[in-house]
């Protein structure tokens, strides 16, 4: 009888967690947009009426690579959890968790890669003392500085996505929403950090514009 009642509620469990993975909100594919506009500020960026300095144009194309991997992985990853959200749990746990295993490791190339793009957008503004247009220069150091802090923001946001890829793992692991409070808890920062980054992208965009408007 106790066997007979363990087993209903282990499929209560099962069923409530696919229920619950169904209406996880699907933030992340936001991000894929924000590091394409990271890519075209890369490539669009350089001003036409001068000369680019060697230093600026070396900065620019380093970049733009580790740009276009981030937009890679971020896509990816995206595609891990729109899987693990429709994939059958109950009847095959294993794939679930391989998907969320995967999603977690290239979350985490993206958090290095984040990093490693900060490193060239230092770069890139030591490169900008080169330029001769001092108004040119603070625009675009302006510019530049928005975008160090989107990326920034976007380190948060890979680490918030681990804390809620880990409570994933654990909920499917264990067949149960014990780990509810911490999957909405991580959600929800991971939603905050979506936010700030749309603000960010838009006071970014209206950096451009005026650098744009300066030749």
């Amino acid at each position: 009888m106790n066997n007979m009642s363990s087993h209903i509620e282990a499929d209560t469990n099962v069923s409530r967690l696919k229920s619950y993975l169904r209406k996880i909100p699907f933030l992340v594919r936001i991000l894929i947009v924000l590091c394409i506009i990271v890519v075209l500020f890369i490539v669009l960026f350089p001003p036409k009426q001068e000369p680019l300095p060697e230093e600026f144009v070396r900065a620019r194309e380093e970049a733009a690579l580790v740009s276009k991997k981030i937009v890679q992985l971020t896509s990816v990853t995206n595609q891990k959890i729109k899987e693990i959200q429709v994939s059958r749990v109950a009847e095959d746990g294993g794939r679930a968790l391989q998907l969320v295993k995967e999603a977690k490791d290239d979350n985490a190339e993206a958090y290095n890669n984040a990093f490693e793009l900060s490193r060239h957008l230092q770069k890139l503004a030591e490169s900008l003392a080169d330029f001769s247009s001092f108004r040119t220069q603070r625009l675009a150091y302006e510019a530049v500085a928005v975008e160090l802090s989107l990326v920034s923001e976007f380190i948060t946001y890979t680490q918030n996505l681990n804390v809620f890829l880990d409570g994933l793992q654990r909920a499917i692991e264990r067949k149960t929403l014990a780990e509810k409070g911490t999957i909405l808890k991580s959600l929800s920062d991971v939603n905050k950090n979506a936010n700030k980054i749309n603000k960010l992208n838009e006071e970014f965009l209206g950096k451009m514009r005026k650098f744009d408007s300066s030749f």
